[in-house]
């Protein structure tokens, strides 16, 4: 098997060239358990910056606001959740009012149950735009939870593509 060809660029000069790319990126994390008792859909709490890149995206109201001059992201989003019946479904939000995509967990035993995954979306976003992440529990449970309080369990991330 052949390898693959490594292409370096280069300017007029024949001086190498390194294609400068708009990478902001910014991980918010929660680090602690938030409990939700109700059946209402609920804004996850993330509380602490994970990591960030750039100037482009900031961290605001426990989610990640886009900047100016950005028009494509990535969103990940990493949780764990806890549920003692019924299904769960977590969702990832541009604003408040327009669902990207969202995980749904089946219908539950009566035994308590961790459930983890990933969601990713591509968004076309403009300036002021702001990332959340949402969960909601059909059986109301004062222990069902997003279960932060272990280390990167539950962390939303934000990279510019555009």
């Amino acid at each position: 098997m052949a390898m693959p060809k490594i292409v370096q660029l280069h300017d007029e000069n024949n001086k190498k060239y390194y294609p400068k790319i708009k990478n902001d990126t910014m991980v918010v994390g929660l680090n602690q358990r938030q409990y939700v008792s109700s059946t209402t859909t609920t804004k996850v709490e993330f509380n602490y910056i994970n990591f960030s890149y750039g100037n482009g995206l900031e961290f605001y109201n426990n989610g990640i606001k886009i900047g100016k001059g950005i028009s494509k992201i990535k969103v990940d989003l990493t949780l764990w959740l806890e549920a003692y019946s019924g299904y769960s479904v977590w969702l990832l939000y541009k604003n408040t009012n327009t669902q990207l995509t969202y995980n749904l967990f089946p219908e539950l035993s009566t035994e308590r149950e961790w459930r983890t995954g990933n969601s990713f979306a591509y968004v076309d976003v403009d300036e002021g735009d702001i990332i959340y992440a949402y969960v909601r529990f059909n059986v109301a449970d004062s222990s069902n939870n997003v279960a932060g309080h272990y280390q990167n369990s539950c962390l939303m991330g934000v990279q510019v593509i555009g």
